[in-house]
């Protein structure tokens, strides 16, 4: 039996080694590195976006002081649409009224109709001249725009294209396709040629025929005179055609005469063979045009993650508007299988 006077002795504490005690707290404490990574990415934003944004504006300058003229640039992936023509307005509304203008452009194309406006608004815009610089593709619709210049600034990378229309039909399982108007009329002619000389043999083809809509032919009819009629009267809006009495023979060239609607037309091609009002860019020139192209495409690589990316930019020295879209999920699977 105890005392009441005894002092009961309390148990020491054992000691734990003090580095396994800082391990024991460091691990606690610290981050998965993906994440540390990933923070200062954020923090670091905002300043990377401003060195980027220089980066393009001392390309911009560069190209301006080179061609003594004021750079407004379209650079695209998208769909060339009538909500472009309007920003270009806009755009060029804030820059004002320039002896020179420049386009720096970059598309794969689109509708015929807002091309032609933003043809139209750039020449608005420009006393002396109207020059479209391209360091790499305007295709379709973009080389509709091009037509309306007064000169086109191209390198070894440069390409322009057909303007043959292109029109939505419908497939044999109901899907909504584009295609090339002069498919549909190749198609028929196609028919024509296999069957002109046995009128038994066109009954085999009767029910390819008969799949074609009217709608369709007329739609055909429409848009490919509404191309050529857009280019002839681009052509002799600028002086972009070396050879004043070649509009006709130049707008039809561009909206039927080439089999592939992709077909690129290079520096050579547009000089010659269209007889087009072309500079080639000198070394110093196609340096900055090349970089600013580059600029651009890591700008919308950048912005690319699972939900959306940026399709669409407008800039000039003065400001920039990027147009971000969704993601489809057919362009995310397919980034997974170039992967």
């Amino acid at each position: 039996m105890v005392d009441a006077n005894d002092r009961v002795r309390e148990p020491e504490p054992i000691e734990l080694p003090e580095s396994l005690e800082g391990e024991k707290r460091e691990g606690l404490l610290e981050e998965p590195y993906f994440i540390q990574l990933d923070r200062g990415k954020q923090s670091n934003k905002s300043s990377f976006e401003n060195s980027r944004r220089n980066a393009r504006v001392e390309r911009i300058k560069r190209i301006q002081e080179l061609r003594k003229s004021k750079v407004v640039v379209y650079y695209s992936l998208d769909t060339l649409s009538l909500k472009d023509a309007e920003i270009l307005f806009d755009l060029l509304q804030s820059v004002g009224k320039r002896n020179k203008l420049d386009l720096f452009l970059l598309s794969p194309g689109g509708f015929s109709d807002p091309a032609f406006k933003m043809a139209i608004l750039c020449r608005d815009f420009a006393d002396e001249n109207f020059g479209v610089i391209i360091p790499h593709y305007a295709k379709s619709a973009a080389t509709l725009l091009c037509l309306g210049s007064d000169e086109l600034v191209m390198g070894a990378a440069s390409e322009i294209g057909p303007v043959d229309p292109r029109i939505q039909i419908r497939d044999e399982y109901g899907r909504n396709v584009n295609v090339s108007a002069t498919s549909v009329e190749d198609a028929l002619k196609v028919i024509e040629e296999y069957t002109k000389d046995d009128p038994i043999k066109s009954l085999k083809y009767m029910p390819l025929v008969e799949r074609i809509n009217l709608n369709t032919l007329g739609e055909y009819r429409r848009a490919l005179s509404s191309s050529k009629q857009y280019a002839e009267k681009l052509l002799k809006t600028g002086k972009l055609l070396k050879s004043p009495n070649k509009f006709k023979v130049i707008a039809k060239k561009l909206a039927t005469d080439y089999y592939s609607h992709g077909y690129p037309i290079t520096y050579e091609a547009a000089k010659s063979d269209l007889k087009f009002n072309v500079t080639l860019a000198d070394d110093q020139l196609w340096k900055a045009i090349w970089q600013l192209h580059k600029l651009y495409d890591a700008m919308i690589m950048d912005s690319r993650d699972d939900k959306s990316m940026i399709t669409t930019i407008f800039e000039a020295e003065e400001f920039i508007v990027a147009i971000t879209k969704p993601r489809t999920a057919t362009e995310q699977q397919s980034e997974k299988r170039n992967d």
